[in-house]
C-alpha cells in the first residue's frame, strides 16, 4: 500500500548500487517529497484538531513541540522512506474525522468513513488499531445517556463493515505470503516476560519520558 515503505524496501536491498543508478535515486526523491507532503497534511489536521477542542492560544506551539519534541523529526529528515510518516497522517486523519463528525453522530456516512480510515490506519501499521478504542468509548457513553441500542449496533455494524472491506488487500497479501489472514510480518511474542515498564519510559530510544 504504501509506496514510500516499499522504495525503503527498495533501497535496504539496492543500496550499494544507488550512487551509479541514476533513476533510482531519482525515484526515491520523488518518494520524499512525496512523503513531505504527507507530513505537511500530517500537521494540518493536528492543527485543525487543536482547533475543533477549541485550543486557540498555543495551537501552533503543540504542532511546533510535536514536530520537535518527539521523534518525528528524525523519522522526516533521516530516515524518510519508513512507514512511519504514513502511519502518524492515517492516525491523524482517524482522530481528525473522529473529532469534526461530533456534530452529526447518528449519520450512517459517519461510520462508513470512520471504518474506511480506520481500515487504512490498521493496513499501515496493525498496533494502530489501538486507537479505535475512541469509537469504542464514544459509543459506550451514549448507550448509556440515550439507551438507543439499535442505533448504535447498526453504527456499529456499519463500522465494521467498510472496515473490513478496507482492510481486506492487506489481509490477502498476508494470507498469500504467510498462509494466514492475521500473520503480521511485524509480530511479536506478547508476554509478560517482556514487560518492561522502566525501558519504555526512560530508555533514550524512543522512551516516552
Amino acid at each position: 500500500m504504501d509506496t514510500v515503505l516499499f522504495t525503503g524496501k527498495i533501497y535496504s536491498f539496492y543500496s550499494r548500487d544507488t550512487e551509479s543508478n541514476a533513476l533510482f535515486r531519482l525515484v526515491l526523491e520523488i518518494c520524499k517529497f512525496r512523503h513531505y507532503g504527507v507530513w505537511f497534511l500530517t500537521f494540518w489536521l493536528i492543527f485543525d484538531c487543536l482547533k475543533l477542542l477549541n485550543i486557540a492560544k498555543s495551537r501552533f506551539l503543540i504542532v511546533l513541540m510535536t514536530f520537535l519534541g518527539t521523534p518525528l523529526f528524525y523519522y522526516i529528515f533521516v530516515i524518510p522512506c519508513s512507514s512511519h510518516g504514513t502511519s502518524v497522517f492515517a492516525v491523524s486523519l482517524f482522530l481528525w474525522y473522529w473529532f469534526k463528525s461530533f456534530s452529526y453522530p447518528d449519520k450512517p456516512g459517519r461510520y462508513i468513513l470512520l471504518g474506511i480510515f480506520a481500515g487504512i490506519m490498521v493496513m499501515v501499521r496493525p498496533q494502530e488499531g489501538l486507537f479505535m478504542v475512541c469509537v469504542l468509548i464514544e459509543w459506550t457513553y451514549r448507550f448509556f445517556k440515550h439507551k438507543d441500542f439499535m442505533n448504535i449496533l447498526k453504527q456499529v455494524g456499519i463500522f465494521i463493515v467498510f472496515f473490513i472491506i478496507t482492510l481486506s488487500p492487506q489481509l490477502l497479501i498476508w494470507k498469500f505470503i504467510y498462509g494466514n489472514f492475521l500473520a503480521s510480518p511485524a509480530g511479536f511474542n506478547v508476554s509478560l516476560n517482556n514487560f518492561a515498564l522502566k525501558e519504555v519510559l526512560f530508555s533514550s530510544y524512543h522512551g516516552i519520558l
